[in-house]
């Protein structure tokens, strides 16, 4: 037997295996009232107000937007959370101490490596047929 290294079936079970009946129970009742989510999200637009009459006769008005996280989160759930577009700016230094004992040619392989090309491999326009 191999000594040291991932064991089949040890450490913890996933949540999403756990709890896998459940999970698709719940999105079964989101899914089944879909229909009433969307409408009560639509009835935001316009905003809820509810009339309420007391015991002495008197008549209250108040206005009780529904929770707007909760129906968006329930249909985020069964419909899928919209992709959202995230630029990033990274300034990466593969200098200092740890890359001091490395070759130049094994810089320049760490540093492609970081910036998403393989060392070694043809530049963005070779690969596209293009000119250097």
């Amino acid at each position: 037997m191999p000594r040291g290294g991932p064991r089949p079936g040890a450490g913890r079970p996933r949540k999403a295996t756990l709890y896998q009946s459940a999970i698709r129970e719940a999105e079964q009742k989101v899914a089944d009232r879909l229909p009433h989510i969307v409408d009560k999200l639509l009835e935001l637009v316009d905003g809820v107000y509810v009339v309420q009459h007391t015991k002495d006769g008197e008549e209250r008005i108040y206005v009780q937007p529904p929770d707007r996280q909760a129906a968006i989160h329930l249909l985020d759930r069964i419909m899928g959370r919209p992709t959202e577009h995230v630029e990033l700016d990274a300034d990466i230094d593969v200098g200092g101490d740890a890359t001091e004992q490395l070759t130049p040619e094994q810089r320049a392989a760490v540093r492609a490596a970081l910036l998403g090309n393989r060392a070694g491999a043809p530049g963005r326009d070779q690969r596209a047929g293009g000119d250097q």
